[in-house]
């Protein structure tokens, strides 16, 4: 029995780690400001990080493609497509389900044209997703003509910031999207191919692996992902504004980080991810409650990553 437990430890060592912090900043959270920790709180804080959630999982699929993947660019994706979600809903009045539609096929394009530029042009992730941001903050611009338009409907609104049994919509549709993305990575054929081309390009690409299609799939996943939380982010905001999905670019990355998944690409769990996004919602929660404004919580998002990538290049190096 004992054997059994130390083994399922060794193997789960990084989600325990994971749990085990987030208990940690709970408990100082609720010594220092009472009801911090309450069931209430709690739930509020779930709340928020699923939309980080949620746009970390796009970012996963671009850091499992491997070649340095990395997708700077989703927080422009989410604003874009709130922007032209608020703008159907609104003066065109067109159904959620169409808007929807229509929004994950425009971040899946986006994505696409992301994977295109890193897989066939050459262009290093980093470059092609940060210019991506440049030509993106333009289509808003062109769009909207300089003036965002239309907002959330009350059934987006619901969705986004209402409670069925005391238990809010966006966390019961979160827990389903946590579901439908560890099946897509971990039980179908493209992302056990994902996986493959991120350890290890060549002998991907000997056992038949499509890698250039794999790739730009991981990119055309992580725009279609990021486009659905900028559609939930205009529920729960109840209003559209530039960039509003801006400032969850770096927390995805952090988020990503935190949850294990190599840099390297091959490597990870979405479900550490999300564990990865509940720690760094429950700090930005705790460091708001202690009246540390929004400048010294970018500060120690900055720290943070810079810890991570640091103790992940020396652990890179060790294995090499």
């Amino acid at each position: 029995m004992k054997s059994i437990v130390l083994d399922y430890a060794r193997k789960n060592r990084h989600t325990l780690v994971a749990i085990g912090i987030c208990g940690i900043l709970l408990a100082i959270g609720g010594i220092l400001r009472p009801g911090f920790s309450s069931y209430k709180n709690v739930l509020n804080i779930l709340s928020l990080a699923s939309f980080l959630g949620i746009l970390a999982a796009g970012q996963t699929f671009a850091v499992l493609s491997g070649g340095e993947g990395l997708d700077l660019s989703v927080g422009a994706v989410a604003s874009f497509s709130a922007i032209v979600a608020a703008h159907l809903l609104g003066p065109l009045n067109l159904p959620l389900v169409l808007v929807l539609l229509i929004i994950m096929a425009l971040g899946a394009v986006l994505g696409l044209i992301n994977g295109l530029g890193i897989t066939y042009a050459q262009v290093p992730p980093l470059v092609m997703t940060l210019g991506m941001i440049g030509v993106i903050n333009g289509l808003s611009l062109v769009y909207s003509g300089g003036q965002p338009t239309g907002s959330a409907t009350e059934l987006l609104q619901t969705i986004s910031t209402g409670r069925i049994v005391g238990i809010p919509w966006i966390l019961v549709i979160w827990l389903a999207f946590i579901f439908i993305v560890l099946f897509v990575l971990k039980r179908t054929t493209f992302g056990r191919a994902l996986y493959a081309v991120g350890s290890n390009r060549e002998a991907a690409y000997i056992s038949g692996a499509r890698v250039e299609i794999i790739k730009i799939l991981a990119y055309s996943f992580s725009g279609l992902l990021s486009a659905f939380g900028g559609l939930m982010l205009l529920g729960f905001v109840q209003g559209v504004q530039y960039e509003m999905g801006s400032s969850y670019m770096l927390p995805s990355v952090i988020a990503v980080v935190l949850g294990g998944v190599s840099f390297s690409g091959g490597e990870g769990e979405y479900f550490n991810v999300v564990l990865g996004a509940i720690i760094l919602t429950i700090l930005t929660s705790l460091l708001t409650t202690l009246n540390i404004g929004e400048a010294g919580r970018m500060l120690v998002n900055g720290f943070i990553l810079l810890a991570l990538l640091t103790a992940f290049g020396r652990a890179e190096k060790m294995r090499q």
